[in-house]
């Protein structure tokens, strides 16, 4: 280990045990304010107690309020003559030596409180008046919406109260809430503060009808039973609602969900083949993509125009109504004017149709202005003679068959990859190992055949 982790290690081990340290005076220190909120609440509730020390409880419980108390210093409790402007007490009565005050009875003087005679066990009831301003203090935290932390409830060391709400026998319909000293099991009446003498039974809020039970019962009422009104129910609103009534074990209606099973084709087994009967080849996934579909279906449609946009061509060139010079004059007439040649105006048409159709079908949709450019001046019948325009015509032919071939090729390229033989390969009947046969236009030689698949050999 490097001196660096060992120093960090160390350091870690100081900061825990200063946690610890610093958790254990927190804990200390609650346990003391605890303390001394009992005794000065006593004090302050005694109506013995002397004014001088009523004031310095209250200065004790003013000092834990706002956190700066430290510990109860015995020694800070007033003693000896009282105010001046207090009524003297008993015991500090001027009389003449040996003679009692009159209508008065002689008291000895009682000893000067010092807080000793405050740490019996309080009562119940004295426990739970005391702890009465912390609930309050609780309940009006839970209703502003957060419960502050526990340390800002102080609570005496007799023990804590736990709420419960119980069955009230005077009022049934509404719960009673209840007092319970964790330590001693003393129940009191949170309303009275008084000891409660009733039933602990917990309350239990009344169940409700649902409006399927209600349905139901409205149904029972003109006669019919529970299962024909049930099922009237779920006739009439399980599709809608997804879901339906049962009936419990216990009488009880419930609704459950109406739970679907989707029913797919994977998992099913596959159909033997008959005995004798050979298996067909399997193609495992790969499938082209719509992209690749759609040019192929745009390419089959263009083919379709080819020929009769020939025969165009070859009626304008006979008639010379083709070539640089009269192209350029028709295009003008047609295009700018709006008036000429109707069978130029027909081919004129066709080019420019089939110019955006062989972008499609070369890129896709992913074509602009510059490359619809590029394909019109390739099929231009504006510029070309006839023979130069039969020619880019047949060019495009042959590309777009090429792009008509594009699933059938796919699909051929995943056959060779799985050792497949395409379709011409076995069109003649079965297949067998060192049979001859022709595989993209050239003579292959089976080696093996195994669960449909057929691993060919090129012979060169």
């Amino acid at each position: 280990m490097s001196t660096l982790g060992m120093f960090g290690k160390v350091a870690e081990g100081y900061l825990k045990a200063a946690e610890a340290n610093r958790d254990k005076q927190s804990a200390a220190e609650k346990e003391q304010r605890q303390v001394a909120t009992s005794i000065f609440m006593r004090l302050m509730d005694d109506p013995s107690t002397r004014p001088e020390t009523k004031r310095w409880a209250l200065q004790g419980l003013t000092d834990i309020a706002g956190g700066k108390f430290k510990k109860v210093d015995i020694s800070q409790i007033p003693t000896g003559e009282a105010d001046p402007g207090q009524p003297p007490e008993l015991g500090q009565m001027a009389a003449p030596a040996g003679q009692p005050q009159p209508q008065q009875r002689q008291m000895p003087t009682p000893p000067p409180p010092t807080g000793e005679q405050y740490l019996a066990p309080m009562s119940p009831e004295e426990q739970a008046r005391l702890q009465a301003p912390a609930i309050e203090m609780e309940a009006f935290a839970k209703r502003r919406g957060g419960l502050l932390a526990e340390s800002e409830f102080p609570s005496p060391p007799q023990g804590t109260l736990a709420r419960q709400q119980v069955v009230d026998p005077d009022n049934p319909d509404k719960p009673k809430l209840v007092l319970i000293n964790t330590r001693s099991g003393e129940a009191f009446d949170a309303e009275t503060m008084q000891p409660w003498t009733g039933p602990m039974t917990p309350w239990v809020a009344p169940r409700k009808e649902t409006l399927g039970e209600q349905y139901v019962a409205e149904l029972m009422k003109g006669g019919m039973s529970l299962v024909e009104a049930v099922d009237k129910y779920n006739t009439r609103f399980s599709t809608s609602t997804g879901f339906r009534l049962v009936e419990q074990p216990d009488g009880t209606l419930a609704l459950v969900p109406i739970t679907t099973q989707r029913i797919t084709g994977r998992g099913k087994p596959r159909i033997p083949s008959p005995p004798g009967e050979p298996t067909a080849p399997r193609i495992v996934g790969g499938k082209t993509t719509s992209a690749a579909r759609t040019r192929s279906e745009i390419a089959g449609s263009l083919l379709t125009h080819l020929d009769p946009i020939l025969k165009q061509v070859d009626s304008l060139e006979a008639a010379g109504r083709l070539g640089p010079i009269m192209g350029r004059w028709n295009d003008f007439m047609v295009g700018t004017i709006g008036a000429g040649d109707p069978e130029y105006t027909e081919l004129r048409t066709n080019i420019g149709l089939l110019q955006t159709g062989l972008m499609m079908a070369h890129v896709g949709a992913r074509g602009g202005v510059k490359l619809l450019e590029k394909f019109t001046d390739l099929v231009n019948a504006q510029k070309m003679d006839a023979a130069t325009l039969r020619g880019t015509l047949k060019a495009v032919e042959g590309w777009l068959r090429t792009y008509e071939q594009i699933p059938e090729r796919q699909m051929e390229k995943m056959r060779r990859k799985q050792g497949l033989l395409p379709p011409s390969a076995t069109a003649a009947g079965p297949i067998e190992v060192d049979d001859i046969v022709m595989y993209q236009g050239k003579p292959h030689r089976v080696i093996a055949i195994t669960n449909g698949k057929a691993e060919l050999e090129p012979l060169d």
